[in-house]
């Protein structure tokens, strides 16, 4: 037989294997059976009927046989992969149930085939999970052939694990101890032979176990420096290596050794440097790039593109002018696609800045922390600014020297009108969550029976942040045409994927897809159901159906049965109850959430606030009586008096004990929704990605981007059900249900990528309704279309739901906009319908072949309106700034007019304390915007404090706190509905009214607003952050969310440095070189509220030396010796220090408190750190292998004024 029929013959028999029916249903066999191993392992096996040594047998067969055709480059490619693919998941499935012994091979092989089929993150999953079981374990490894050294196998065993998981500094380490190793063994082995004879076996086993670490040598190498050379010499290393391995006759390592080298071919495609060479090859060019693809091999373990990654570096991401929208699932890598396309820019044009807009705050936080961790180490500033329409003077600071800004979407439109200029030096714009572009506008499907759309605008005040999103970057479109959108959405029908396109792109092109089946990490859909009045089942409804028909299933996953209560009955005896109750359904999903979460961590999602609660009070009841009866899932949940949780600290203080939160995190069990207050909800996020947290019960609070690391998604319901009063007395009951593609977003975040090789989301099914819902809502075809927002208005105009003057409040703060930007016309109806045209409407009006003249009409209409209303066009601009309407305007200007007649008075109040407000003009200020219609307090929040509004405001700003001020103003027992009021009101709303307020009086006063009074300029600010004091508002923007820490740092500050003579700069210098010492020393905050200050200090990055240094533009710097007085050994050894004295630097890698921290010695013993502005480049640089030296060059000793002596360092940087 020839070789091309061998091939042909081979490829014939794999197309053979993976159509077989039998084939086929036994791997659904063996997946049914490995769910029922991860939950209920003692049930009966009897009705499964495959042979688990015959399947492993034919996985081998489809992995090395496709291996084959792989390396010889025959077959259709994508078909290979997927038997790889269907290798590793059937060899993960055995694991699960397979004997001890054969564990740890056939999870080896699952993330060796996971790795070849381009599946890397669930490679990922499955090593550790090895390194967890077999190698960090006292458990015994598998015997292996051929009596080779023991130790040996073990470093081969921890070397493979690192290859897997691609832990390539590990990796080199535990290569060069083996070799150590090895090369003494040589030599005992030289002394053997001239002793006894020549013990050929050991010798062959020696150059195998060689060739093996030096190929791992080669191939850490390049993932380090990018030289194509060295995966070269790996693969003959790893060849030489299996050949030596076959001589002494182990096929166990021998095999391994030669499946990874037949992987390097694909490793090389797909590597990272050799992505961007082959795209992008003119970026390897700068040494921030060189830098960069280092660094995430070393500290992120980032050495290859995932295939949806590749795909878009493929498509020319990092070299193309033109935009790029990207459909992408959750968890298939946005974030890091956007990551490069923002770094590509950045080096590309390094004047330029990037802007990133994600919807939500709490987005907006994760986004900034990742790509502050990133790209803060080559030396980019990455800031956000957090809020509405209010603009802080010192956030023109952040705005300036941030090479990449992340924010919201009305924080870029308050800039757009205030700071046109910050928008000409941006390259790329990156747009998340896109499909939020249609919020706002409901149809007339979505407003309920009786109700008009008036109405409903009514009650939500705007028309939304769907109107708001397209005109902004309708108008950025227009302004920047040399820029380009990245505009990413993991929830989009294709038709929308390709409007985008049409708007946004220059040239015609295909979006950006990945499709579900190329997400990392598989999903599965299932419901769970009551069976009789005592067992309940899993049934999983997108598996493989079983050769009986049934598709997989898990019975009597949960029981009703009598559990013990842990409390005692009158009698003394221990109490039992009966739970859960089958026709209760919060007590059912908290029940399997619980059952669930052995295997991982919980999301319970919930449609509606009360059903959280419900389920959540459920879960304490469940696992109070789990613990009870000894059947907890993991000793994690046993109840905790005092948590050492950040979560529990914040939750206690703005909510009480008493709250149903504060009560679950005795028990790790977690509750995220809108009534909770930031600071509660960023730390339940923290502790919940950190998996200090179990269980998390979520409504779609959560499916608004945030990513955890979630296992389960258990769905409670679907639509939220209400009772509306009608003007008759009558009441009706409502329900809406919620929107697919929200519902999917949510489910995105069962099976994160690196985290789980797989997700399950849950449906509980106890109604025929629950199973109707089910059946509509378990497949993710038909999500609902994304209509552009102005699409949808004129929609209303057309079928008359709505009219012309109906919207004049309503879109008359964006055609302010328009106005004073001169993008419309009054007088010119033309100018109008070409800013249409050139918007999401335009596209989409244009696909349906819509007329768009009732919107044309409509805006003219309000154009005119405003025009009359405000004749003056640079009173309209100050208008325009504000981002209020006009009539809202047209008060406060009132309001200013009266406020002059004692303005006299209050300059004096100034410049007697230039740095606080008095108490008259922060209520001047409070009262002139009480009342307007964009700072109501929302319908669903009940105010419950005094009818003097300002006497708590005034309180807030002092800084009292949370627990005194719900104690003094509110029911101290409604601390939820006090801390929505908080955030909706103080600190959100009311700054964006006074902002408005300042800006009208600075125009009045013929001043800029920059010139106004300081104290002034940061009343908004004050009022958001609660306090009263202009250097605990700077401390507050940087992220120190707790008051008590940002006023203390603000007294600290003021006692050292005159505020009056420092800016915002200088004070941001300062937080940064905050030492450890004087942290833990100085300061009295709370253990938590010191790691959020540690964390806020380690991700600011100051000047451009860093950069500076990793394009080799300076080899040298200067700085003191921080942290000598902390110790007395470090001021004995300090004293004996001279000028030109050589110290010695080492950065301190574990250093738990500041990853950049850097270590100076003098004659081998400690004296204090390098200051931090200067450690983070040099401990960058000492970790790139540079020789860093450095000597003292000023010494201030010991004497009547100084009890310790002062060291400054000249560093040099070879």
């Amino acid at each position: 037989m020839d070789k091309q029929t061998f091939l042909e013959n081979t490829f014939n028999s794999l197309d053979e294997l993976s159509a077989d029916s039998i084939f086929r249903n036994n791997l659904s066999q063996v997946r049914a059976r490995a769910i029922q191993q991860e939950f209920v392992p003692e049930q009966s096996t009897t009705q499964f009927t495959f042979d688990a040594k015959q399947i492993w047998q034919s996985c081998d067969y489809l992995f090395s046989e496709s291996i084959l055709l792989l390396n010889e480059r025959f077959g259709d490619r994508t078909s290979l992969l997927q038997n790889i693919k269907t290798a590793a998941q059937a060899f993960e499935f055995l694991a699960k149930f397979a004997e001890l012994k054969d564990q740890e091979i056939l999870l080896l092989n699952a993330a060796i085939c996971y790795h070849i089929a381009g599946y890397q993150a669930n490679a990922f999953c499955i090593s550790k999970l090895v390194e967890t079981r077999f190698l960090n374990s006292q458990q015994t490894p598998p015997s292996v052939e051929g009596g080779v050294d023991a130790e040996l196998v073990n470093f081969f065993r921890q070397a493979l694990i690192k290859f897997l998981r691609r832990e390539v500094k590990q990796l080199q380490e535990i290569s060069n101890r083996a070799l150590v190793r090895i090369s003494a063994s040589q030599t005992a082995i030289t002394q053997q032979a001239e002793e006894a004879g020549f013990p050929l076996n050991d010798v062959f086993a020696l150059a195998a176990h060689a060739f093996f670490h030096r190929s791992l040598g080669d191939f850490s190498q390049y993932c380090l420096n990018g030289n194509f050379e060295l995966l070269d010499t790996c693969k003959e290393k790893f060849q030489k290596s299996q050949k030596n391995f076959v001589k002494t006759g182990d096929a166990t390592l021998g095999v391994i050794v030669s499946e990874l080298a037949a992987s390097l071919d694909l490793f090389r495609e797909r590597s990272t440097w050799n992505s961007v060479h082959e795209y992008a090859g003119d970026l390897l060019q700068d040494p921030v790039w060189r830098f960069y693809l280092r660094n995430l091999a070393l500290e992120k373990s980032i050495v290859e593109f995932w295939s949806s990654q590749l795909k878009a570096i493929q498509n020319y991401l990092l070299t193309s002018d033109d935009s790029f929208v990207v459909q992408m699932p959750t968890s298939a890598g946005k974030t890091f696609i956007a990551e490069l396309a923002i770094l590509a820019a950045l080096t590309s044009r390094p004047e330029s800045r990037c802007l990133y807009i994600a919807p939500y705050r709490a987005l907006v936080n994760e986004i900034q922390s990742h790509l502050s961790n990133v790209l803060g180490k080559i030396g980019y500033r990455v800031s956000t600014l957090i809020g509405g329409f209010e603009f802080d003077t010192f956030q023109n600071f952040l705005l300036t020297q941030a090479h990449v800004l992340v924010t919201t979407p009305e924080k870029v439109e308050l800039l757009l009108r205030t700071k046109p200029d910050y928008f000409e030096g941006l390259a790329t714009i990156i747009v998340d969550e896109g499909h939020m572009i249609d919020e706002g506008i409901p149809s007339s499907e979505e407003i309920a029976e009786g109700k008009t759309l008036l109405e409903e605008l009514h009650e939500q005040e705007t028309l939304g942040r769907g109107v708001l999103l397209e005109l902004l970057m309708t108008r950025l479109k227009a302004k920047l045409p040399q820029s380009r959108f990245i505009f990413l959405s993991a929830v989009m029908p294709e038709v929308n994927a390709e409007d985008f396109v049409s708007w946004l792109c220059n040239r015609p092109q295909e979006p950006l897809r990945i499709g579900q089946s190329e997400r990392p990490s598989r999903q599965v859909i299932a419901k769970f159901e009551w069976r009789s009045a005592s067992n309940g089942e899993i049934q999983y409804l997108n598996l493989p159906r079983l050769s009986s028909g049934r598709q997989p299933w898990v019975p009597s996953f949960i029981q009703r049965k009598q559990y013990f209560t842990g409390d005692q009955t009158p009698g003394g005896r221990r109490q039992r109850a009966s739970w859960p109750a089958i026709d209760n359904k919060s007590q059912t999903t908290a029940m399997l959430a619980a059952r669930l979460a052995k295997t991982g961590p919980v999301l319970v999602f919930c449609a509606q606030t009360n059903d959280a609660r419900n389920v959540l009070n459920n879960l304490v009841t469940t696992l109070k009586y789990l613990e009870a009866s000894d059947e907890l899932p993991s000793a994690d949940f046993q109840y905790v008096a005092q948590p050492n949780l950040a979560s529990y600290h914040e939750a206690n203080e703005w909510l009480g004990e008493d709250h149903p939160l504060t009560q679950a995190l005795h028990y790790r069990v977690g509750l995220h929704y809108g009534p909770l207050p930031d600071a509660v909800r960023q730390a339940i996020e923290e502790e919940f990605r950190e998996n200090r947290l179990g269980i998390l019960v979520s409504t779609n609070t959560l499916g608004q981007g945030v990513n955890l690391p979630v296992k389960t998604v258990v769905i409670h319901s679907l639509e939220r059900r209400w009772v509306e009063s009608m003007n008759d007395g009558e009441s009706i009951n409502r329900t809406s249900k919620l929107r697919k593609r929200d519902f999917w977003n949510i489910c995105g975040r069962a099976g994160r990528a690196g985290k789980e090789t797989e997700g399950q989301v849950v449906f509980v099914k106890i109604t025929p309704n629950d199973e109707a819902l089910i059946r509509e809502y378990q497949d993710q075809a038909n999500l609902e279309e994304v209509d552009s927002a102005l699409f949808k208005l004129l929609q209303a105009l057309v079928e008359h739901r709505i009219s012309q003057t109906d919207l004049i409040g309503y879109l008359d703060s964006h055609i302010l906009a328009l106005l004073a930007e001169e993008v419309v016309d009054t007088q010119d109806e033309s100018s109008i319908s070409r800013f249409l045209e050139n918007s999401l409407v335009g596209v989409q009006t244009t696909r349906r072949n819509v007329d768009r003249a009732p919107l044309t009409s409509t805006i003219r209409t309000v154009s005119t309106w405003i025009t009359n209303q405000v004749e003056d066009g640079e009173l309209r601009k100050v208008f325009a700034a504000t981002g209020l309407r006009v009539t809202s305007c047209q008060f406060i200007e009132a309001s200013v007019n009266q406020f002059l007649e004692q303005l006299s008075s209050e300059l004096q109040t100034v410049v007697d304390n230039p740095l606080h407000n008095s108490e008259t003009f922060v209520q001047s200020a409070f009262l002139a915007c009480q009342n307007l219609p964009e700072m109501k307090l929302l319908d669903t929040i009940d105010y419950s404090g005094p009818e003097n509004e300002f006497s708590l405001v005034a309180r807030w700003i002092s800084g009292e706190s949370i627990r005194e001020l719900r104690t003094n103003f509110w029911n101290p027992t409604e601390g939820e509905s006090f801390s929505r009021y908080l955030a909706d009101r103080l600190t959100y709303k009311l700054p964006w009214g006074i902002n408005g307020f300042l800006g009208i009086l600075a125009f009045k006063l013929q001043r800029q607003y920059g010139d106004l009074p300081i104290s002034w300029q940061h009343l908004p600010a004050m009022i958001k952050f609660g306090v009263n004091n202009i250097i605990a508002c700077w401390a507050s923007s940087l992220g120190i969310t707790s008051r008590n820490s940002a006023l203390q740092l603000a007294q600290i500050y003021s006692s050292e440095y005159s505020p009056q003579t420092s800016d915002y700069g200088d004070f941001i210098r300062w937080i940064v070189n905050l030492p450890n010492d004087y942290i833990f020393n100085e300061l009295n905050i709370s253990t938590f509220e010191r790691s959020s200050l540690l964390k806020v200090r380690n991700g600011i990055v100051i000047g451009d030396e860093s950069l500076q240094f990793l394009r080799e533009e300076a080899q040298e710097l200067e700085s003191p010796v921080r942290g000598i007085p902390y110790m007395d050994s470090r001021i004995v050894v300090a004293t004996r220090v001279r000028e030109g004295d050589s110290l010695t630097l080492e950065a301190e890698l574990d250093n738990l408190y500041d990853p950049n921290a850097v270590r100076v010695s003098f004659e081998g013993q400690q004296i204090g750190y390098v200051q931090r502005e200067k450690a983070v480049i040099i401990s960058r640089e000492l970790q790139l292998g540079k020789q860093v030296t450095a000597r003292a060059i000023r010494v201030r000793p010991i004497d009547q004024r100084n009890r310790y002596p002062a060291i400054e360092m000249q560093i040099r940087i070879e």
